[in-house]
């Protein structure tokens, strides 16, 4: 199954030499100035350029569109990214260093998808792990790269620059950009930056789910293998987003591709792509299903490059109920799991309530547990540098208790049909 990217394809009636300088990748405002009634043919205007389209849904006179140049050309190819943010509906970027509500909503300009399209992502989708597993071992075999067509290879190079260093990641400023280019606030950057722009069209920031749609348009445009790709489902992928769901290590996979052919191998890159995408789609959705009961609610696979290799990060941040009416201050969660060549799985549980942190660790391998507990000193001064006052540092061994259930926040989908 072919994951449709989550904006809906934009149709132009016939070729247009004057599109032939737009770029992939652009985003324009659009203008609708004629619309039928009945019908969702239309005419749009692109700066001083209007043109009859036919748009996915039917579209008023006078609304403000959003769209991306998915391919460029006389005829190019674009996507309804939504209908242009207003004052009212404007997201603003994540940009401070604690989280804020007004950032639940970025995730909610996926494109206007129906319940039916999201169920099928659930057999679909998958984490990020086998992708990158496979990119990885691109990287060190680049005889194997050559192989593949060149549009596929820039492809694979532009994902691989995407992912943020390790290093860069363990600090405040680097790890705030990794969450933000992780590719689940992608349509509502693109929104604010349409308004922002002063001209008709621009060139978007890049992030890892803009790479992983241009890498999926790519490998589409290549003929389906009657080879299927090698099964690597694994027991420590976590299922999709689900109420209550605490992250779930994920060490680094096998990429099973040794024996693979060319064209074998570009249908488990498509297969892998198509996976990624859809287990993000899923998470954005899942915040904004959080965000509209009032306790913001993102989890994301985050990915980290280092000299050997690509580690993922699977990352929870939350708002918690007030559980007094007198608290003055919410209370902040973020989690982490991770699994990483030499320390095994490890979970990190850090919660903020105004000045006030509490942080617990959990591995599973004595070793780890034991340099943990001989940095706490080190990570306690950190947190009294910064006016923090530590209510509770520690590290266990083991896994952390299971969460309970989640009674206020209903299923992403009902997947039991």
């Amino acid at each position: 199954m072919q994951i449709p990217p989550p904006a809906q394809t934009v149709i132009l009636s016939g070729s247009n030499p004057q599109t032939s300088g737009w770029r992939a990748g652009q985003i324009l405002d659009a203008l609708v100035v004629r619309s039928e009634r009945g019908s969702t043919r239309a005419e749009i205007r692109v700066g001083q350029l209007q043109l009859a389209v036919q748009l996915p849904t039917r579209v008023p006179e006078g609304t403000r569109l959003l769209l991306q140049v998915v391919q460029a050309g006389a005829r190019p190819v674009l996507n309804l990214v939504s209908p242009a943010a207003t004052a009212a509906t404007q997201v603003p970027v994540p940009h401070s260093p604690a989280p804020s509500p007004s950032v639940a909503t970025a995730p909610a300009q996926p494109g206007i998808l129906s319940a039916n399209w999201l169920t099928s992502l659930l057999p679909v989708q998958g984490s990020q792990a086998h992708l990158l597993a496979a990119l990885s071992w691109l990287d060190a075999q680049p005889q194997r790269l050559q192989t593949l067509p060149q549009p596929v290879r820039a492809e694979v190079l532009k994902v691989a620059q995407q992912l943020t260093p390790m290093d860069q990641a363990t600090n405040a400023q680097g790890l705030r950009q990794a969450v933000r280019d992780s590719g689940l606030f992608h349509e509502s950057t693109l929104a604010v930056q349409a308004v922002a722009s002063s001209g008709s069209a621009s060139v978007p920031a890049a992030n890892l789910k803009s790479a992983l749609l241009s890498l999926a348009a790519r490998l589409r445009a290549f003929p389906v293998s009657a080879q299927p790709p090698p099964n690597v489902r694994n027991a420590n992928i976590p299922p999709p987003p689900s109420p209550g769901q605490s992250p779930t290590p994920q060490p680094r996979m096998e990429a099973h591709l040794v024996h693979l052919g060319r064209e074998a191998l570009l249908e488990t890159l498509r297969t892998r792509t198509d996976a990624a995408l859809a287990r993000m789609v899923l998470h954005q959705w899942s915040a904004v299903e959080s965000a509209e009961s009032g306790l913001p609610r993102w989890l994301l696979e985050l990915p980290l490059r280092n000299q050997q290799g690509v580690d993922l990060i699977h990352l929870l941040l939350e708002k918690e109920p007030r559980q007094h009416e007198s608290s003055d201050e919410p209370t902040w969660r973020a989690e982490l799991a991770l699994d990483l060549p030499g320390l095994g799985p490890l979970h990190v549980h850090v919660a903020i309530t105004g000045s006030q942190v509490q942080t617990r660790f959990w591995a599973e391998s004595e070793e780890t547990v034991r340099r943990v507990r001989a940095a706490l000193p080190k990570l306690k001064d950190g947190f009294e540098n910064r006016d923090l006052t530590v209510r509770d540092l520690g590290c266990n061994p083991g896994r952390p208790p299971a969460r309970g259930p989640t009674a206020q926040r209903g299923p992403l989908l009902d997947d039991h049909a």
